[in-house]
């Protein structure tokens, strides 16, 4: 029982302690019971729920399944468990003689279920947002056209158009996030960060000379082991977010460092409004804004840096931010150096 992943507590039918084993112990046995002789249920647990989930089992003599979500010894966050509470027989006569609980902490498997239930309510609505906004415009301007009206006829579609531009965006981000998921393989070769470098700023040029923004590519590192189409996208999106968060006039610096004997780093800094550090933690979720109007109006889908992460981490690399208010952002990605 000491090596069972799962806790497992027994108790009599007069709800006195049978057993129990380490993991249950590391859970929910505190060192001010343990030199106990007389330990009872509700000893260890004061939860109405589970104590009358025993009860009841002692009673009915079934089975019980119960999820309930308890405090621990391990950790300041309450987890989440499923018990399953069988009765103890006795092999002669049958005789219920006592409960035993097994507690499986379903903890992760909770916020999987979380973060799945978000992401599909994020994406709904970044889905909705756009689609409402084209069937607006749309009727709006099937509406004018039958009566005649082509004045706002070119105004409606260029709205429909950038909508349509924003949920194509929004898809294939949908679409790379799933890819990076079910299928993590990296097709490595030596690449040269310079040689991407300039191929990705030439071509997000002309959205920087719209905002009057200089690029300038710094630094010298010698060609490393990396997906090559995976460390495109990663630049790519990070040079994009620093130019539609960045304001007018400003310098976009994408720099090469060695981090040590078997590490690069590539930055990206700009000179942005910064990012608060409350922030920092939640700024590569999927979906995660800070803020969430302004975002939506420059174009962002919400993806871009949580596919950032997801590359870093494949490449079993990471990525960080370097960011406070009115003092510019600087994004590190740092890629381990394999021999071969």
């Amino acid at each position: 029982m000491a090596s069972v992943q799962e806790g497992l507590f027994g108790v009599t039918s007069q709800e006195k302690v049978l057993f129990f084993n380490s993991r249950f112990g590391a859970y929910f046995i505190h060192q001010s019971l343990l030199n106990k002789t007389d330990l009872s249920l509700s000893d260890v647990f004061r939860k109405p729920q589970l104590y009358e989930a025993f009860r009841r089992v002692l009673e009915t003599k079934d089975t019980q399944k119960i999820t309930v979500k308890l405090n621990t010894l391990i950790d300041s966050q309450a987890r989440h468990f499923m018990i399953s509470l069988t009765p103890l027989r006795r092999a002669k006569d049958q005789e219920v003689y006592g409960v035993i609980g097994v507690f499986h902490d379903i903890t992760d498997i909770k916020l999987a279920e979380k973060i799945r239930i978000d992401f599909v309510e994020n994406a709904s609505h970044e889905l909705r947002t756009p689609l409402t906004s084209v069937k607006g415009y749309l009727d709006t301007a099937q509406e004018d056209i039958k009566n005649g009206q082509y004045q706002q006829a070119g105004q409606f579609l260029d709205i429909v158009s950038r909508n349509v531009t924003r949920l194509i965006e929004l898809v294939n981000d949908l679409l790379s996030l799933s890819t990076l998921d079910s299928n993590a393989e990296l097709k490595l070769e030596m690449m040269e960060p310079l040689v991407i470098s300039n191929q990705v700023v030439s071509e997000l040029a002309p959205m920087a000379a719209a905002k009057n923004q200089a690029i300038r590519i710094v630094g010298q590192v010698p060609p490393f082991l990396a997906d090559t189409s995976k460390v495109d996208q990663v630049l790519r999106n990070l040079v994009s977010n620093a130019i539609k968060y960045g304001p007018e006039g400003k310098m976009i610096q994408v720099r090469w460092e060695t981090g040590g004997p078997r590490t690069v780093l590539l930055k990206v800094i700009d000179e942005g409004p910064g990012i608060p550090e409350e922030h920092h933690s939640r700024l590569f979720e999927r979906f995660y804004r800070v803020d969430r109007g302004r975002s939506r109006d420059i174009g962002g889908t919400g993806l871009g840096l949580a596919i950032v992460k997801h590359i870093m981490e494949i490449h079993g690399g990471e990525v960080r931010v370097k960011s406070q208010p009115g003092q510019g952002s600087e994004f590190v990605c740092q890629f381990p150096v394999k021999n071969g």
